[in-house]
């Protein structure tokens, strides 16, 4: 699925119907608009329970709202821990040409992981995102990347749960998912066109 959108989305998140015992969490994601009209993303963000954390391109982590000296990285708390560390460290396998970029990593208690690619100093680097999910929360999860039961068939849902897959142009499609899970009443979209 592809969607030019720079306003905060919900990437995934737990289907609170469907958690038997489960932690629940959130990962939104927020794009920013590119020079050539495209849109990159600008920052992760997990929710779990009553804690946030947010990670962005640039390299910055907020915890709770609250910067964090990245010289204290890592950062643990009982429920997660925030690193740095370079792409090929955390991840295997990587594609060569992205063994060496910087990122920054958040690992949870109930081993759902996040990882981001950050920009160099120069503003070059690639862009990667990468979640770990672990397989109790297979069919448990909703959003942009799916539900995670194994079938990307039936991923292409709005966020009310309507299968919009047979709806053509491909592209109109993904921007109709996009904006079914576009987060509400975050300060992130409190502008046009999110709101």
């Amino acid at each position: 699925m592809t969607y030019q959108g720079s306003c905060r989305y919900v990437l995934i998140k737990t289907d609170v119907r469907k958690l038997n015992g489960l932690t629940p969490f959130t990962v939104t994601v927020r794009n920013a608009a590119n020079n050539d009209g495209s849109s990159l993303l600008d920052d992760v963000e997990m929710t779990i329970g009553d804690r946030r954390v947010r990670m962005t391109v640039r390299g910055e982590v907020l915890v709770d709202g609250i910067p964090l000296d990245m010289e204290t990285l890592p950062f643990v708390t009982e429920s997660f821990k925030i690193r740095r560390g370079v792409l090929g460290s955390v991840l295997q396998p990587v594609p060569q040409r992205a063994i060496s970029e910087p990122v920054l990593r958040l690992e949870t208690a109930f081993l759902v992981n996040v990882t981001s690619t950050v920009r160099r100093f120069d503003g070059s680097g690639r862009h990667y995102l990468n979640l770990e999910v672990p397989a109790a929360y297979r069919g448990k999860l909703e959003g942009l990347a799916g539900n995670f039961n194994g079938d990307p068939s039936d991923d292409y849902k709005l966020a009310d749960g309507t299968d919009v897959r047979y709806i053509s142009p491909p592209d109109m499609r993904s921007q109709m998912i996009a904006d079914s899970w576009l987060v509400k009443n975050h300060p992130d979209n409190d502008r046009p066109p999110c709101n």
